[in-house]
């Protein structure tokens, strides 16, 4: 049978690992919309990488979450930042006052036990929120492994355009580190 046939979307709740390419874009009250490409690397529920730089390739920054450990690298302010994962290690570093543990959640569509969440007519998380955080997050235009994800949280709204997925990570063993360069000052939050 000949014709158009379309690939429907992937499931990524049946994922454990994967690397994306993604485009982020954050705006604040404080500040217009600034967009950033990332390599995103997320291993289960409990790792996460995001390697940041400007869309014309200068690199910004990461972020890597390993279980309830959190570190982040800004490269312009030469500031690596370390300490428990909550709201607001995201919030001092990346204006973003999201739990960073719930970005594995997202990314593989697994909602927290907190979340109230709707599915689409195929079974995909559509929406969900969280009272206590003032937190919604819509999954929007899926097509193949690529998908775009809404999220507000207070008076934040982040973009995050997801698309060439693959099922692996390279060098896993090295993926979720994050060393201090010497120069940096480092701050405990």
């Amino acid at each position: 049978m000949w014709g158009c046939q379309t690939t429907p979307p992937k499931n990524f709740s049946v994922e454990t690992q994967g690397t994306w390419s993604a485009k982020i874009q954050v705006q604040t009250p404080r500040r217009p919309a600034f967009p950033l490409a990332a390599k995103i690397k997320a291993d289960g529920l409990e790792k996460l990488r995001m390697d940041l730089t400007t869309l014309s390739g200068f690199y910004v920054g990461s972020v890597v979450v390993l279980d309830d450990n959190f570190k982040a690298l800004i490269a312009r302010e030469k500031k690596f930042y370390q300490g428990r994962s909550n709201p607001e290690v995201m919030k001092k570093t990346l204006q973003v006052p999201l739990d960073p543990r719930w970005i594995n959640r997202i990314l593989f569509e697994l909602p927290a036990d907190e979340w109230t969440c709707q599915k689409d007519a195929r079974g995909f998380l559509k929406e969900c929120s969280e009272q206590k955080a003032n937190l919604k997050i819509t999954w929007n235009e899926r097509t193949k492994d690529q998908r775009s994800v809404s999220i507000f949280v207070r008076d934040v709204k982040a973009d995050i355009y997801l698309r060439h997925y693959e099922a692996v990570i390279a060098k896993p063993e090295k993926a979720f580190s994050l060393k201090t360069p010497q120069s940096f000052k480092v701050i405990q939050l």
